[in-house]
């Protein structure tokens, strides 16, 4: 399992992870359990196979409040060593994140304090929305067309799919931005 998640583990105490039914189910596998999991199936209405990666589930109070704590942990973050070891700097995002959810008042449960872990995790050390397909041994290829549209990828056992990704318009304007001299 890739480090990064094995660090993960030794914080998170509890499920991380509600797996919806499928029917029609060809293939699912962990590529990063109990954070990560993949179902290949097949989308009778299409008539195709589609490439279903579950993570943690949030709301959308508990996504802004996700949203608020990177922009402020970036900030502290920043000042600090980047030579570290990950596990050094797991450990100093974990320390930050727990000091402010006490300063914005926030009481975090065991089962949303291990779900907004998992995705300060895959924000500050992983691929961010891609995380899934990143770390999917059998993702040969990664296709995105745009924003707001599904992610293809092409699988070594299935071909090409559709995933259930999408890049939303934000971080693409993000990465415009941090590549346009004039808007540094």
């Amino acid at each position: 399992m890739i480090e990064r998640y094995e660090i993960l583990k030794r914080f998170v105490k509890a499920d991380v992870l509600e797996i919806p039914k499928f029917e029609n189910v060809v293939s699912e596998y962990w590529v990063a359990e109990p954070f990560i999991k993949i179902v290949i199936f097949e989308d009778l209405e299409y008539h195709k196979l589609r490439y279903f990666a579950i993570e943690p589930s949030l709301n959308v109070e508990e996504v802004k409040l996700i949203a608020s704590l990177i922009v402020d942990l970036r900030r502290i973050l920043t000042l600090l060593d980047v030579s570290q070891e990950l596990e050094e700097r797991a450990k100093a995002l974990v320390k930050n994140f727990e000091r402010l959810t006490r300063e914005y008042g926030i009481e975090v449960e065991s089962g949303l304090y291990a779900r907004m872990l998992y995705y300060l995790f895959r924000e500050f050390f992983g691929f961010s929305v891609i995380e899934p397909l990143m770390v999917d041994p059998n993702v040969e290829d990664i296709s995105c067309d745009g924003y707001d549209i599904p992610i293809f990828v092409y699988h070594k056992s299935y071909g090409y799919l559709e995933t259930n990704i999408r890049i939303p318009q934000d971080c693409f304007r993000q990465t415009r931005d941090a590549s346009d001299p004039e808007k540094r």
